[in-house]
């Protein structure tokens, strides 16, 4: 059986999830280092799963697995197996797997940190078998990811604290943690009634919305583009690689030959052929390289960059 659940679906009902019925198998496919660290928690916790052994599945062989899985001595236990960076599995361990499955005496728990043919196979091969993929938050789904990373670390926020953060940092759980964990030092968990200004200081914005400024630029209300560029106050590293997305997203403008090769059109390729009618080739050339330009004043410094996208602001037609 085989089940893909958004992070706060899977972990809300976790262990529902861990007791439905299953084979000797069970599969996690989870690309967040947080989200995994998080499932290897609370597996520790449950019933089923208490006292498991842990290893990297580069350390697995065809030797291990016969003496782990197959022919127990009087001194081995039965206790569950956790294998992580299942991916990195050889391929010779792998088909053991599949051609010894039957042998296989312990519970074990696959935990993929990437994208793997050995988990799509097992998901077709054991259909008896228990497998998760814990799905990347959308970025419309930022709020929810947000909130259930919050309530499992037991922060809590007042709306005022909670609508600036949303706002301000990238949607990653490494950068949500690490917010939680600056206010839990200062605060403690109860942070309802700290002041915006506080946290401002401790946590200052980092969050670029890029297809919001690249929509502005490409529907020319320039004047709002770098008026909102401007007001910014994000890293150099958050600035460079914006202005690198902005090169790329002018050239699809200039070139829309690839979207006619797509069977359906997603909402971005609907925007870049409505937006390259906007503009003529020269005038997308010009902005490239201005655009290029600025990623290299990102790399001297932001008080130069600042400098370039204000003279850029007060340059406009």
């Amino acid at each position: 059986m085989h089940f893909s659940l958004a992070p706060w679906s899977f972990f809300s009902d976790l262990e529902k999830n861990l007791s439905k019925e299953r084979g000797n198998l069970l599969g996690i496919s989870v690309k967040d280092p947080y989200l995994e660290a998080l499932f290897i928690h609370f597996l520790k916790r449950s019933e089923a799963y208490k006292g498991f052994t842990s290893l990297d599945g580069r350390s697995v062989d065809s030797d291990w697995f016969d003496r782990n899985l197959v022919s127990l001595d009087l001194f081995s236990n039965n206790e569950p197996i956790v294998i992580t960076k299942a991916e990195h599995l050889g391929e010779r361990v792998a088909i053991r797997f599949f051609e010894d499955y039957s042998k296989i005496s312990r519970n074990l728990v696959f935990i993929f940190s990437s994208k793997s043919s050995f988990y799509q196979k097992c998901v077709r091969k054991f259909k008896d078998d228990l497998f998760f993929t814990i799905t990347q938050p959308r970025f419309w789904e930022k709020e929810t990811f947000f909130r259930f990373l919050a309530k499992t670390l037991n922060i809590r926020l007042n709306r005022e604290v909670e609508a600036y953060l949303i706002k301000s940092l990238p949607d990653k759980s490494s950068d949500y943690v690490r917010a939680f964990n600056v206010l839990r030092l200062h605060f403690g968990n109860d942070c309802q009634n700290i002041q915006l200004a506080r946290v401002r200081e401790l946590i200052p914005p980092e969050f670029l919305d890029s297809f919001l400024l690249a929509d502005l630029y490409s529907e020319k209300k320039k004047d709002l583009f770098w008026g909102k560029l401007i007001d910014l106050e994000v890293p150099e590293s958050s600035l460079q690689e914006f202005f690198g997305f902005m090169q790329s997203h002018l050239l699809k403008l200039s070139d829309t030959s690839y979207i006619s090769e797509k069977k359906s059109l997603n909402s971005y390729d609907k925007k870049i052929v409505a937006q390259s009618n906007l503009w003529t080739k020269s005038e997308l050339h010009l902005s490239i390289r201005k655009f290029s330009k600025l990623q290299v004043e990102a790399k001297k410094g932001v008080g130069r960059v600042h400098l370039q996208v204000l003279m850029n602001s007060l340059a406009l037609p």
